[in-house]
């Protein structure tokens, strides 16, 4: 199989016991998680173990996080420390020794509050579980995205005992160590039994094991084959030894006594590494489990002898009757010492038979080992993450908006306060503390003056003092000798650039232009005019159709103050004539659009041709305006029941004639369709574009690929996308002002439009563009504006 290197879920956090800690758990968490940051390197892999002692353990650096098991507050630290902390994936390790509360139930309390996909393993499935198991179980299957198991037997469980979907369910085997088909002999000498039959039981000390079975049967065994050892490796379970001392290990030491057979019996009383535990492996003849209970859905150690082609000798528990089927081991009865004696003379004498056996189970287990394992536990994963919008938790069900009341959720400005020094709006936050390192943008200056005079419009007794400080940023921004805006300035004040980008430009056209169409404060009229009129200009040597559409809207905002305005409305037809002129060569059929490829803030691009055709008087800009905004709102329709607002994915974006990208979803796109649907509303008074701009709206709401809320209501704040399995937790400056602009026009609307007597457009005239295609058009001539 082709090694695999790369996946997209970037942090994994593994919950469950870890080494050294001493217990299978531990181990198996331990194995898992490095096998899989050993095979996908770009992957980082963190662990949080459960202490069982006050002293805990001396943990690599893998683990970043330690829960207490009797304290449940651990457990909400936990869940908070995840959520914090970018973790795109948890894979939880169960088992209902392991957790505090009744039956483990602790662990539910730190899974109610992840926000991340949960892949579960489960270690112990019950068949006839008491209320408390089955209700902790349940929950824990419920909460989990995927479950995982290591038996036929546990998939039958889950589905005739808990039922659970058979769709929910991964049947991945026990990881083993890679090791080599080698013969018994050759690690013999180093435990001092060369020439000697050994067979070797290993695993943390219990009553439960049955160690006692072997030892009785032993004089039997010896009886036949003299030169038979029998090697018991493993420490005392450490619960056992707070409960109940050494007394099992003691009674079996006695037992040796009295069966004669202690000189061929071998304790190596300790917790062995796995490089000492494949050298005993290595060294055995015949591996034996006789455990004494029926109910084990799986065993470390048993997978671990198979997968080294080890012959073996086990009672009829669960896991072993499946592993040992098609005699890759063999079974014998539970508590029946002549039977294991029989079993082992048996393969002892026939040589032949038992190497057969070592065989079977040894190219069997070539799918278990732990790189193999590693990668199907990546696909469920990924299985996982990319289902989590299917599998939307109730606590995070869609508020929808009331369509009686047109209640918008209350405006809060906290979050944009602590993102405001007195220098301007920093650009991004660490969750919702502002991250000076990446300092300030005019493009998020911009978009918070415009937040700053619709506040004013709405009689926020803030407005003007928020609106000045974010003016204040973007009249510095504006170089003289370029003509054009700065973008990118550091926390110590420094412009990093002389001239920034095209649509930074553009947006400030935009914001200089709402502030003279809508402020009242005379001090911003007159340095936004005196702005506007010295970086107009500009505009027209910038290739960016959207850097052209800011400035169309800001413009459109402009001229009804100054309709006499010959230069700007030459400016305007140029830069309307040439997004017209780009729809018409990349429209084609099913693709009503501007370019090849939908991209970042699209809507805006039908928004700046509605109000052209408006302005200009031109209705095939109309037509377009209205096709095209009718052709990506019907695409941007999710196929589910309710028909959702579903952005174009920024990891991709969407080229014509190739695979759409769904994630990552951003804020500005919802909020340049709200514009964009608002316009075209007041435009032509037809309600679907009212409901269209709402229903976009929710999106920031929860009604959203993944139900989950992207705007905070504790923080005013709004979080900057949603990626495919959870939402994105920081909450920068574009992402909070576009969700403000979106409610604060929407109140307007709502507020205004309906007071206001607006020309109604005819669209009984209005064709498409197809038809009006055939019509003549005026000319298009280019434009040679003076400077002057």
């Amino acid at each position: 199989m082709e090694r695999s290197t790369h996946s997209t879920i970037k942090r994994i956090a593994f919950i469950g016991n870890y080494q050294p800690r001493q217990c299978g758990i531990a181990t198996f968490t331990t194995d898992l998680c490095e096998s899989i940051a050993d095979e996908y390197k770009d992957t980082a892999c963190i662990a949080l173990p459960v202490n069982d002692t006050k002293a805990g353990y001396e943990y690599p650096s893998r683990v970043r996080f330690e829960l207490t098991e009797k304290d449940i507050e651990s457990y909400r630290r936990a869940a908070d420390f995840l959520n914090i902390n970018n973790v795109d994936m948890v894979s939880l390790q169960h088992e209902y020794g392991i957790y505090g509360g009744k039956e483990g139930g602790f662990i539910l309390m730190l899974l109610r509050e992840l926000r991340m996909p949960v892949v579960t393993t489960l270690h112990t499935i019950l068949r006839e579980p008491n209320p408390d198991q089955r209700r902790v179980l349940e929950e824990v299957i419920s909460l989990s995205d995927r479950v995982v198991v290591m038996s036929e037997r546990g998939v039958d469980f889950l589905q005739e005992v808990y039922h659970v979907s058979p769709e929910k369910i991964d049947l991945i085997p026990h990881g083993i160590p890679d090791v080599p088909f080698v013969d018994p002999s050759f690690h013999k000498d180093l435990f001092g039994v060369e020439g000697k039959s050994v067979l070797l039981s290993f695993g943390l000390l219990s009553a439960n094991k049955g160690i006692e079975n072997v030892i009785t049967a032993l004089p039997a065994i010896l009886e036949k084959h003299p030169n038979v050892v029998y090697i018991i490796v493993g420490a005392t379970h450490p619960h056992v030894i707070q409960n109940e001392g050494e007394t099992y290990r003691l009674y079996l030491q006695w037992l040796a006594r009295e069966k004669g057979v202690e000189a061929n019996v071998i304790f190596y009383n300790r917790f062995v590494s796995l490089e000492e535990l494949v050298q005993f492996i290595s060294a055995s003849d015949i591996y034996i489990t006789p455990y004494l209970d029926v109910a084990q859905i799986t065993s470390g150690t048993l997978a671990y002898t198979v997968g080294a082609g080890k012959a073996v000798i086990s009672t009829p528990y669960w896991y072993a009757e499946e592993l040992l089927a098609d005699d890759r081991g063999a079974l014998v009865p539970f508590s029946d010492p002549q039977a294991l004696a029989d079993q082992v003379i048996d393969l002892l004498d026939y040589e032949s038979k038992r190497h057969a056996m070592r065989k079977r189970a040894y190219l069997f287990g070539r799918d278990m080992i732990w790189p193999q394992v590693a990668r199907r536990y990546m696909k469920t994963f990924e299985r996982a993450r990319a289902e989590r919008r299917y599998f939307a938790k109730a606590d995070f069900a869609v508020k929808a908006l009331d369509k009686r009341t047109g209640e918008l959720p209350p405006l809060k400005l906290d979050h944009l306060r602590h993102l405001t020094d007195d220098t301007g709006i920093f650009q991004h936050a660490i969750f919702t503390i502002p991250n000076y390192r990446e300092g300030y943008t005019t493009d998020d200056n911009a978009r918070a003056l415009m937040v700053s005079v619709l506040l004013e419009e709405l009689g926020n007794k803030e407005a003007t003092e928020l609106a000045t400080r974010y003016f204040a940023f973007t009249w510095h921004a504006f170089n003289e000798k370029t003509k054009r805006f700065r973008n990118f300035m550091d926390y110590q004040r420094n412009w990093l650039e002389e001239s920034g980008s095209d649509d930074s430009h553009g947006r400030a056209l935009w914001a200089l232009g709402v502030v003279l169409g809508h402020s009242r404060t005379p001090t911003l009229h007159n340095m936004a005019g005196r702005m506007f009129q010295q970086s107009l200009l500009s505009i027209l040597d910038m290739t960016s159709p959207r850097a052209w559409a800011f400035a169309l809207i800001g413009i459109h905002e402009y001229l009804p103050l100054f309709a006499g305005d010959r230069r700007v409305s030459q400016v305007q037809e140029e830069l309307a004539r040439r997004l017209l002129s780009l729809y018409e060569d990349n429209k084609t059929e099913g693709w009503n659009w501007f370019e090849d490829k939908l991209t970042y803030c699209n809507a805006a691009l039908s928004h700046a041709m509605l109000l052209c055709g408006e302005s200009i008087s031109d209705p095939e800009m109309i037509a377009a305006g209205l096709e095209s905004l009718t052709w990506l709102s019907e695409l941007q329709h999710s196929d589910t029941e309710g028909k959702h607002f579903v952005p174009i994915g920024s990891n991709g974006f969407y080229p014509r004639g190739s695979e759409r990208a769904c994630f990552d979803q951003q804020p500005v796109e919802a909020q340049a369709m709200v514009s964009a649907c608002l316009e075209a509303y007041r435009m032509t008074k037809e309600k679907k574009w009212h409901t269209e701009a709402r229903r976009v709206f929710e999106w920031f709401l929860g009604r959203n690929d993944l139900h989950l809320p992207v705007y905070d209501p504790t923080t005013g704040g709004c979080r900057d996308g949603l990626h495919p399995d959870r939402p994105n937790e920081n909450q920068g400056a574009e992402s909070t002002l576009a969700f403000l602009q979106s409610l604060l026009e929407l109140q307007l609307a709502e507020s205004i439009i309906t007071s206001k007597e607006e020309t109604r457009i005819d669209l009984s005239k209005l064709t498409t563009l197809s038809a009006l295609q055939t019509q003549p058009n005026p000319d298009s001539r280019k434009l040679a504006i003076s400077g002057q």
